[in-house]
């Protein structure tokens, strides 16, 4: 009995740490509980969900395994071990976990989330669609659901419907960047520019960090013809993340950059928005931009400058629009930083 008494008293402090969303210390309570007594099986139903919020998934599936072994009754324990054997691209046991869980637990909406969200991830999108609209049915709070079912609805060509789910889920909470982010996402598709830069513009103030924001909003700005903002908004991608800007051997006139940002830049280009200009050290690439395709002819505009890579290729010289060349002899230093 002292061996159970003792292994009930970590199995509640584990529980402690799980409640508070601490894993690893919640992990090793359970482990110390399950060395004392491992005929619990609700011991291991809680550290395989720890583990499966660790992303240590194996090791999850193995909890579940053993908790079921020792007559777990939860349903809860089908929905643990099948989405740590969908990460671990066991689909096939996976779903069949999920379908258990939500014929046990049809009034429990993460059922229903789950099984609709392996289902939008692998583009079964009519599946997906009816398992999420459920879910919402049952917790109409849970406003990743709706994220999830904004971005089945978008995949279905119904933005407008995606963009009414969006705007649920930032009424319900209206502090989240990502909700803001691909609301305008939306707005874009629907080919409202103006409404898509003020979401992406709050997308931005509360996560000033995120390059995919300002990716989006240089896009916006540039469809609306606000030019010099695009611009600013590549030079923010570049400040923060000055490392990676080429990583992939892309070429835009010779300088090496990413896959978004070269297929931006280089659609810039196309459209006469953009022009890149080496410097004379060969190193340093100015990115100049234009109100007219014209004005290219005098390079002389603001501009910001990107470094080569030490392995990017390319010579002195960078292509405008039109195969014209222009080389940097007469230096002009304004609005360079």
């Amino acid at each position: 009995m002292a061996g159970k008494s003792g292994a009930l008293e970590r199995y509640e402090k584990g529980m402690e740490y799980y409640n508070n969303g601490d894993w690893e210390n919640a992990i090793k309570e359970f482990t110390e509980s399950i060395m004392m007594d491992k005929s619990n099986p609700d011991v291991w139903m809680y550290r395989a969900d720890a583990y499966n919020n660790s992303r240590i998934f194996d090791l999850s599936i193995s909890d579940a395994n053993v908790s079921i072994k020792h007559g777990q009754k939860n349903p809860y324990i089908y929905l643990i071990r099948g989405n740590s054997l969908e990460e671990t691209n066991k689909f096939d046991e996976a779903i069949s976990d999920y379908n258990f869980y939500v014929r046990h637990k049809p009034d429990d909406y993460k059922g229903f989330y789950l099984r609709g969200e392996f289902y939008r991830k692998r583009n079964n999108l009519k599946e997906a669609l009816n398992d999420l609209s459920e879910a919402v049915r049952i917790e109409p709070n849970a406003t990743w659901v709706y994220h999830s079912r904004a971005e089945v609805y978008h995949g279905i060509g119904e933005d407008d419907k995606a963009f009414k789910d969006m705007s649920e889920a930032i009424r319900i909470v209206p502090t989240i960047a990502s909700y803001y982010f691909y609301r305008g996402f939306i707005q874009k598709c629907l080919g409202n520019n103006i409404g898509a830069i003020k979401d992406l513009t709050e997308a931005i103030r509360l996560k000033p960090d995120n390059r995919d924001y300002y990716k989006e909003r240089a896009d916006a700005y540039k469809k609306t013809g606000k030019k010099a903002e695009a611009i600013q908004d590549v030079r923010a991608i570049l400040q923060i993340d000055p490392d990676s800007q080429f990583v992939h051997q892309h070429q835009i006139y010779g300088v090496n950059m990413t896959n978004d940002m070269m297929t931006m830049l280089d659609k810039w280009v196309e459209d006469g928005f953009v022009i890149g200009i080496y410097d004379d050290d060969g190193e340093t690439m100015r990115i100049y931009y234009f109100e007219r395709p014209e004005d290219a002819a005098d390079p002389s505009g603001a501009f910001f400058t990107i470094q080569k890579s030490s392995d990017s290729g390319g010579g002195g010289y960078g292509g405008g629009p039109g195969g014209d060349y222009y080389n940097t002899d007469n230096d002009d230093d304004d609005g360079d930083e």
